[in-house]
């Protein structure tokens, strides 16, 4: 969230439990009247009121950052619903006369089965938010190398320096987008060698350098193959 979206939400939220708070006040009235079992009870359900409004706040924090809208919709949507459920269901609780006990039971149940969903939901998501961020990675090594090297290409003039060099671009264009941990150091080289590629205006050691990129990005390849082998 932005510093003036927090700054609002923080503001919303106050004024919530204010209002909640006044209104509940007003409505339950003098609970010193009211039996034990009553009064414990109602404060209880003000309790639980209260958790679950603390969850709703928490929120931000219980997925990853930077995430996609519906990587973090599911988690917002389960706080808001229950939010929503427990401040129906305390209400009721509030007013309709049963055990304490009773209470506590239902309520230890629906914040344990609100517990065990939200545990899911929040390994499920950021699960999902590194196999996103792993995947983007991965995408970098082709779309910056295959990039550079086609900045370069406008640049040649000699014929047989541009047919080495489009060589090695066409192999790194078509090279497979998933990497692994053992091709990682390798893809580093490679970028490194095309950065310093970019920069040279004499053609051997153009032709050299792709050369040299060229079996770099074989040996990707290849370790990529070993790799999905063992797997």
């Amino acid at each position: 969230m932005k510093t003036g979206t927090k700054l609002i939400w923080l503001i919303l939220s106050a004024m919530f439990l204010i209002a909640f708070n006044v209104a509940f006040y007003i409505i339950t009235g003098d609970t010193n009247i009211l039996p034990h079992g009553r009064v414990t009870s109602t404060w209880i359900n003000y309790g639980c009121i209260h958790l679950a409004y603390a969850f709703l706040l928490l929120t931000p924090l219980l997925y990853p950052k930077n995430v996609a809208k519906d990587v973090a919709m599911p988690v917002w949507s389960l706080t808001i619903l229950f939010w929503w459920f427990e401040l129906i269901l305390s209400t009721i609780f509030v007013f309709v006369e049963i055990p304490y006990l009773y209470n506590i039971l239902l309520q230890v149940i629906c914040f344990c089965a609100f517990g065990a969903r939200l545990c899911i939901l929040v390994l499920v998501n950021r699960n999902t938010a590194e196999k996103v961020a792993r995947h983007e990675a991965e995408l970098q090594y082709v779309k910056i190398a295959e990039a550079q090297l086609k900045m370069m290409l406008s640049t040649i003039q000699d014929k047989n320096t541009y047919r080495q060099v489009e060589k090695t671009y066409d192999y790194i264009r078509t090279s497979p987008l998933r990497s692994c941990a053992e091709a990682h150091l390798i893809e580093r080289s490679v970028l490194a060698q095309i950065s310093n590629l970019v920069v040279q205006d004499n053609n051997e050691q153009i032709i050299s350098l792709a050369n040299h990129i060229l079996k770099l990005a074989q040996q990707r390849n290849q370790q990529l193959l070993i790799h999905n082998k063992t797997l």
